[in-house]
């Protein structure tokens, strides 16, 4: 029986011990986050002709409240981009309001070409896909409908520095581009199945300027992936639709920033 009671002790103290490391995890990186949406429909004419808003996203709370304000500011500004109608931007600091403008363009549209309205969409969801003490990479996907020949979609990273913090540009992500120019090229073949006797150029599906290949500019860190995104017409038509190239982190050691490593991305 005291066995039992031995074990059953350890196993209890097991518990509480992991509680309170993840506690103490938590209170170290200074933040938590959960996921936030705003969701909005319009509606005119007898046949309902509707546009909607759907926005999901992360909401940063904790005690660095710095930090915590910080990162809730860039993820507003950049639902604010996607919110964007027409020539002028949204004269608005807040999502909820933008959103609404959003659904008075289509209203005015619709009214003003009742005979050939459609209906609009816009719908985001952004995600925290990875995090440790030293950075966060968030991806936002979207996907918009305001008339035209048809809808848009796009992928984008947002990579930030938890230290400064700041904003990672894709220049301090990659530490050694021809290597990871190179692995992109051959993975970009691989998944658009381009025969080994043949050139991207030679192809002739890709739009390279000269034949020269690039990488794209969404490119982020997704658990222990780095990923990287060419979204429509940066390398190919529409009718192409998204290339998305994954590679196992530990195969980037020295082409690619490793947050883990504790060492500012500049260096």
């Amino acid at each position: 029986m005291f066995k039992h009671f031995l074990v059953i002790g350890l196993v209890i103290f097991g518990l509480v011990s992991c509680n309170k490391n993840n506690s103490e995890s938590q209170e170290q990186g200074g933040f938590v986050h959960k996921q936030a949406s705003i969701q909005r429909q319009a509606c005119v004419g007898k046949d309902s002709t509707c546009a909607e808003v759907g926005m999901n996203f992360p909401q940063f709370s904790g005690e660095d409240r710095k930090l915590v304000s910080w990162l809730n500011l860039h993820v507003k500004e950049q639902l604010l981009m996607y919110l964007q109608w027409g020539e002028a931007s949204p004269q608005t600091d807040s999502v909820e309001v933008a959103a609404e403008m959003f659904l008075e363009g289509f209203k005015d549209m619709a009214r003003e070409y009742p005979a050939t309205s459609l209906s609009w969409f816009l719908k985001t969801d952004g995600e925290v896909v990875f995090e440790n003490s030293e950075a966060i990479s968030l991806m936002f996907t979207n996907s918009s409908f305001t008339g035209g020949a048809h809808p848009n979609y796009t992928v984008l990273f947002m990579n930030i520095d938890l230290e400064a913090p700041r904003l990672l540009k894709n220049d301090d992500l990659v530490l050694d581009q021809p290597a990871l120019l190179q692995k992109a090229k051959i993975a970009f073949r691989g998944f658009h199945e381009v025969d080994s006797q043949v050139s991207l150029k030679e192809d002739g599906r890709f739009f390279l300027d000269d034949g020269k290949f690039f990488l794209p500019a969404a490119m982020g860190y997704e658990g222990d992936e780095f990923v990287m995104v060419y979204n429509s017409y940066e390398i190919g038509p529409y009718s192409m639709g998204l290339t998305e190239l994954r590679f196992p982190l530990e195969e980037l050691e020295g082409i690619v920033w490793m947050p883990g490593q504790k060492k500012d991305p500049t260096n």
